[in-house]
C-alpha cells in the first residue's frame, strides 16, 4: 500500500502530470527533489496525519517536514 501511495504522489508531481502539461511554466521541483519529498512523506505519514496530542504536536510535525526539506 505504501508503494502505491508513493507512486501516486510521484505521478501527481511528475512531468507527465496533466496539471504540468496544461501549464506553460516549468516545474518547481526537480525529479530528484520530488523523490526525496515522496520518500520522506511515506516514512513519516503517520506523524503528519495523526491528531495533535501530547506526543504529536505541531512543532513535531514541522520538525519532520523541515528534516525532509533539508535532505
Amino acid at each position: 500500500m505504501a508503494d502505491e501511495l508513493a507512486m501516486t504522489i510521484a505521478r501527481v508531481f511528475s512531468e507527465n502530470s496533466l496539471a504540468n502539461n496544461m501549464a506553460s511554466r516549468s516545474s518547481n521541483w526537480t525529479k530528484e527533489e520530488t523523490e526525496i519529498l515522496v520518500d520522506g512523506y511515506v516514512e513519516n505519514r503517520e506523524v503528519f496525519f495523526k491528531k495533535f496530542s501530547c506526543k504529536i504536536t505541531n512543532e513535531e510535525k514541522e520538525k519532520k517536514f523541515g528534516a525532509i526539506l533539508e535532505s
